[in-house]
């Protein structure tokens, strides 16, 4: 290697590759947010509500408040509460609709079920709270952009809409009007049903497929590992092998959920490839194959 050469890194030589990279870009952009935090404090609420705030410090995400929400005790919601909210998005000054409105909708914060810079906002708002919104494309959709025809990967719905306005291309912004009107804490996963697990299990599933369908495999990963979360089964659930090698019986619920497990961890794997991390891609599918 001649001098002042960097040393090439194998993303496979950890199976945490991915995980390290993602928590360090979480890092960064909720250190920003602590800041911009801190200084809407020393601001009134008049000043507020006249002014586009800079969430990140770099003029990507500017928020402007509408509507002050209650900030009586200070609080706001945190990653993985449960966000009721509304929100419309639209090409910023452009003279069209808005192409995508969602109304009174329940996002799990911080699992990327709506655009980031929404994501990134929420966790700046008070209950009741109502802003507009100018996201960087990074925040919006990226390189990627999204062309008539293409899927909007609305929460919850594998077939959803098609988006039908101009092309959004990779240095379009966007602007969104977002309201949060409540928010409560994610239940703790032994509390759910095996339904209610499938059901969040398939949802994190599908918006993973979504983003993975865009050429953003760190993201898919992510929606990948909390569906995985909530998919584990419980106590009680599927069991070692029996003294002859066989796996006890299983009820059909259950054996659902495992098949979902399955479809994940697959998943996971071609996400993971597609991110370089092959030493985590290997091991996805070697519990694929310990699962089966």
């Amino acid at each position: 290697m001649s001098e002042g050469e960097k040393p090439m890194v194998d993303k496979s030589e950890s199976s945490s590759f991915e995980d390290l990279a993602s928590a360090a870009a979480h890092e960064i952009e909720e250190a920003k947010l602590a800041e911009a935090a801190a200084a809407e404090k020393e601001k009134s609420a008049e000043t507020q509500k006249d002014e586009w705030q800079d969430l990140l410090g770099s003029g990507a995400l500017l928020k402007k408040i509408i509507k002050s929400g209650d900030d009586s005790e200070g609080l706001r919601p945190h990653r993985g509460d449960i966000c009721r909210i509304s929100y419309e998005i639209k090409i910023k000054d452009s003279n069209e609709d808005y192409f995508e409105k969602r109304d009174h909708v329940k996002i799990y914060l911080g699992d990327n079920e709506v655009l980031q810079g929404l994501d990134l906002a929420l966790t700046l708002m008070y209950k009741g709270e109502a802003c507009h919104l100018h996201m960087a494309p990074r925040f919006g959709y990226g390189e990627s952009g999204l062309k008539p025809g293409e899927s909007l990967g609305l929460i919850g719905e594998a077939d959803g809409p098609k988006y039908n306005g101009s092309v959004i291309g990779p240095d379009t912004w966007l602007e969104a009007k977002l309201e949060l009107h409540d928010w409560s804490e994610e239940p703790e996963h032994e509390t759910l049903s095996i339904a209610e697990r499938m059901e969040i299990g398939i949802r994190r599933r599908t918006r993973g497929n979504w983003w993975y369908g865009r050429g953003e495999p760190q993201l898919a990963i992510q929606l990948y590992r909390r569906a995985l979360d909530v998919l584990d089964e419980s106590e009680g659930g599927i069991t070692d092998p029996t003294p002859s090698g066989e796996l006890a019986q299983t009820s059909d619920a259950l054996q659902e959920l495992l098949e979902e497990r399955l479809r994940v961890h697959n998943n996971m794997a071609a996400a993971q490839l597609k991110a370089g991390a092959f030493d985590a891609a290997l091991q996805a599918v070697t519990r694929v194959l310990a699962c089966q």
